[in-house]
């Protein structure tokens, strides 16, 4: 596929890429997208307590960069993306992590695979050794855990994302309640309840370029723990509810022996009703 096969005077895509931390890996997966004539905007919401100053980004006529001081998390730096984009001429947009490169064939790709205005796509995502990062999300409809796993599509990755701009109308913007893990399955799962249709496209490659996670264990296994207490509360049926919090005070006692004190944390955090970042 080429650009040819796209009338791009009708398809104008709108970025959203949030920027933490890692400079060289933003420019890296702007410079991967930037030439496509389907690219009208890349917003990069900078979620690093220090401006951007890098001189590549800065001097791009279609990157915005919108400094937001602090880490607002995931969620709400997306809206931040969305607020900017609302009223523009754009007819799709995409999400993408600071650490994706995505080619324009696969760009093309994934936009002709839309063939309606409620649709959601995501390519194959590959790490760089060539190993799949992403192929498909499952939910485990026991316990409502979520997990990347190959032939399954209960949510798409929000690592790599193309959609419609009347898809979020239709679903609203990304929940800001998780800060960090879950809210991609969270953003799937009402797109499934509004009938929107979520799609990997096989002959889409994104790579995920391999970074130092700057999230620390003991934060991860602290939003892990007490998100998926909120994915439950939102989403699942009354019984898988009442079952897992049947299981809190066992799963406490697990996290303890495994010596897991930021999981505890998480849980406990949860049952006071704490959303949004953690407290420090």
């Amino acid at each position: 596929m080429n650009d040819t096969s796209i009338n791009t005077d009708h398809q104008r895509i709108g970025v959203i890429m949030v920027h933490f931390d890692n400079i060289s890996n933003t420019q890296k997966s702007v410079k991967s997208i930037i030439d496509s004539p389907l690219i009208h905007h890349i917003i990069i919401i900078n979620n690093s307590s220090s401006a951007i100053t890098n001189a590549y980004l800065v001097s791009q006529n279609k990157t915005k960069i919108i400094n937001s001081q602090n880490n607002v998390g995931y969620g709400k730096a997306i809206n931040l993306g969305l607020d900017q984009l609302k009223d523009s001429n754009i007819t799709h947009i995409l999400i993408m992590n600071n650490n994706i490169l995505l080619d324009q064939i696969s760009l093309n790709n994934l936009l002709l695979t839309i063939d309606t205005d409620l649709m959601i796509v995501s390519p194959v995502i590959y790490d760089e050794l060539g190993s799949v990062w992403f192929h498909g999300g499952e939910l485990d409809k026991i316990r409502y855990s979520a997990g990347h796993k190959t032939g399954k599509i209960d949510f798409l990755s929000g690592a790599c994302l193309l959609t419609t701009k009347f898809v979020l109308n239709v679903i609203g913007s990304f929940s800001e309640d998780y800060f960090l893990y879950y809210e991609d399955v969270d953003f799937s799962l009402r797109a499934l309840q509004k009938k929107v249709a979520l799609k990997i496209v096989e002959n889409s490659k994104a790579i995920h370029i391999t970074k130092k996670d700057s999230t620390s264990n003991k934060n991860m296994n602290y939003y892990l723990s007490r998100n998926h207490l909120l994915l439950i509360k939102k989403f699942a049926p009354i019984s898988t509810q009442f079952i897992e919090y049947f299981r809190i005070p066992y799963t406490i006692i697990e996290h303890i022996m495994n010596n897991e004190i930021d999981s505890v944390i998480g849980i406990i955090d949860y049952i006071r009703g704490k959303k949004g970042i953690r407290n420090e």
